[in-house]
């Protein structure tokens, strides 16, 4: 009986997962790697019971059920695995990592399987994006279903005998050269190759299409019988009498879409376009764009289609590592089913995490906000009181007109009660370098970027922002810094890179609308408390910004401290009242320890299991969140 420390591989799944022996037997082979392979599967296995971060242990965020996810970048594959007669989903994502999900009848799915070799590279973080693309498809005739593999620019297939799955192989040509390296050598930008594979000359045999990185689909032709394939010399997919080309990243599906009896494309690319090319009797029709429908918020790039002829549905997975389900209306109509929804599954909020904790809806517990890159913002509700971080799945943020969405993405959120009446309001920051104010009055609404005597705020990179009534005069005050990707710097902004502002609420009376007239670029060092010539400016740290945490010693405040190279505490020993001068203090090196590694986002909540305060940690690379035990990291309730 297989466990789930298999040679050669483990299967790591969320807690309450089950695991099934005749599966295990499956999957234990999945990804036995030759000497003519490249170690396949990175880090979603270790961060779903670890964290991301090494020597250091995470607590992931979970939810009873709720969107299936292969973390980044989903390309999926859809095929009965387990032998009972349903369909079930094999999902690979940006980081080379595969995740199985079985179905269980009736649109249900148990929790994730994650498969990955035990001797993979050494632990590092961010991971390295390369790509796994896998098909299912009986690919030597004996009638059952094998695994073809592109990843990270190379093309493998696994041989399946019963329950096994035998070591992996280069896809070569009769020659001996491997497709991938051939096709390489004719166009130097395709890149990664991901697989469909299909009978798509109808002549009983099973071919290959391979969607490139440059927008172009290759045919690698089958010419020898069912059982024993010969594979012609690749050649560029034509349609309409022209090299068929999308807008990058190519992802290509097989099967009759229009119902006319003839095999039909089906093509994302990168943009998130879903294009369908016609088959006819001399070939494929030229590209036809399909109108995608409204889903809860606009299409990320990246989809890869999966048509399914019996039940007409698109299957999508996208680049933020979602299922998305489409019912065909029609050739050219199709309609939104919604997401493939599994139990026990990560919380994966969409890439470039941010959250913060409070309690949302008045239980007693606390609940998670999240924002992410495509500037949405939704409530995670608490399932249970402190036993762990069981969510509920997210409910967007409704506003007057529509769903909260933060100008120019990157949705950076702060829940707090802003004009003092009660409820919960909320200060975004956005991918646009601004900072706007939602105000709930019977539903949220947005009273404009926040101003600095008449000078809105911009950072020169994406905006942060803390909340908290600093100065302890019973309004909020404003934390706001910069976290600045390459490339992305403002000439005119008034918060520059590596810089944090403190904004004082000046207004005369609460309920109202925050009014900030005042603030200040905060001063950070390294070293002693004097603030001698000698010590470092903090900014060698990069911070992003700053928030306010409580401590046991009344004469200082210490903070909380996002940055690029990590999250670090820092402390001031001024009067809230004053302006704060931040310094870290380290006993003997010149730098500090951080607390954490750097993370997307770092939140400390009030209190957590067995009411202790936890460090909520957003990864960008996953889209997840993790809870860090905040006293073990040197932060005291």
């Amino acid at each position: 009986m297989c466990t789930n420390n298999c040679p050669n591989m483990y299967l790591r799944s969320p807690p309450r997962g089950g695991c099934c022996p005749q599966l295990c037997l499956v999957l234990c082979t999945l990804l036995l790697v030759s000497s003519q392979t490249v170690t396949c599967g990175q880090w979603l296995g270790q961060i779903l019971t670890e964290g991301p971060f090494f020597a250091t242990s995470g607590q992931p965020l979970m939810l009873a059920s709720g969107p299936a996810t292969a973390g980044d970048g989903a390309d999926i594959a859809i095929g009965d695995m387990d032998g009972d007669g349903m369909a079930d989903l094999l999902a690979g994502s940006l980081y080379g990592d595969l995740v199985y999900y079985r179905c269980l009848g009736d649109n249900q799915w148990a929790a994730p399987q994650v498969l990955l070799n035990e001797n993979d590279e050494i632990w590092r973080w961010p991971p390295v994006a390369k790509q796994a693309s896998p098909e299912l498809a009986d690919w030597n005739g004996d009638g059952q279903l094998d695994l073809i593999l592109g990843y990270g620019g190379k093309l493998f297939w696994y041989h399946r005998r019963g329950l096994q799955l035998g070591v992996g192989r280069s896809v070569c040509l009769p020659d001996g050269r491997p497709v991938a390296e051939v096709i390489g050598e004719m166009a130097s930008a395709a890149g990664h190759l991901a697989p469909c594979a299909a009978d798509f000359d109808g002549d009983g045999d099973v071919d290959l299409l391979l969607g490139s990185d440059d927008g172009y689909v290759w045919w690698v032709e089958n010419q020898g019988s069912a059982g024993a394939g010969e594979l012609a010399i690749p050649q560029l997919l034509g349609a309409g009498g022209t090299p068929l080309k999308v807008d990058g990243r190519a992802r290509v599906c097989v099967g009759d879409y229009n119902s006319d009896g003839r095999q039909d494309l089906i093509i994302g690319d990168a943009a998130g376009h879903l294009w369908w090319c016609p088959g006819r009797s001399d070939g494929l029709a030229s590209l036809r764009r399909i109108n995608l429908p409204q889903r809860p918020s606009d299409w990320p790039g990246g989809l890869c289609p999966r048509l399914v002829v019996r039940t007409r549905e698109i299957w999508l997975g996208d680049a933020d590592g979602f299922i998305g389900r489409l019912d065909i209306v029609a050739a050219g109509k199709i309609g939104w089913r919604g997401y493939l929804v599994a139990e026990d599954v990560p919380l994966d909020v969409g890439r470039a995490a941010a959250v913060c904790a409070l309690d949302w809806n008045g239980d007693g517990r606390l609940d998670l906000v999240a924002g992410n890159a495509a500037g949405e913002v939704a409530m995670y509700e608490r399932l249970r009181p402190w036993d762990g971080w069981w969510l509920a799945p997210g409910k967007s943020i409704r506003t007057a007109t529509g769903t909260l969405k933060a100008a120019g993405g990157y949705a950076w959120p702060r829940a707090t009660d802003a004009d003092g009446d009660g409820d919960i309001d909320l200060f975004v920051g956005t991918g646009a370098g601004t900072v706007e104010l939602w105000v709930n009055s019977g539903g949220f609404i947005r009273v404009g970027p926040i101003a600095v005597a008449g000078q809105p705020i911009q950072t020169a990179g994406r905006a942060t922002v803390a909340a908290v009534d600093y100065d302890r005069d019973g309004d909020v005050d404003l934390f706001v810094g910069s976290k600045c990707p390459e490339g992305l710097v403002r000439g005119s902004a008034t918060i520059p890179s590596d810089r944090v502002a403190y904004f004082e609420h000046v207004a005369n009376h609460r309920h109202s609308v925050p009014v900030f007239n005042k603030g200040a670029l905060l001063d950070m060092y390294i070293g002693s408390s004097s603030h001698t010539g000698a010590d470092l400016d903090a900014r060698i740290l990069k911070p992003q910004l700053v928030e306010p945490i409580s401590s046991h010693i009344h004469s200082r405040t210490d903070f909380l401290v996002t940055a690029d190279l990590g999250v670090f505490l820092f402390t001031t020993m001024r009067r809230r009242g004053d302006y704060p001068l931040l310094t870290s203090i380290p006993p003997s090196q010149q730098l500090p320890a951080p607390l954490l590694p750097a993370a997307y986002c770092a939140y400390l909540a009030e209190s957590g299991q067995s009411g202790r305060p936890v460090l909520l940690c957003g990864t960008n690379e996953y889209g997840m969140v993790y809870a860090y035990d905040a006293v073990s990291k040197g932060i005291t309730p």
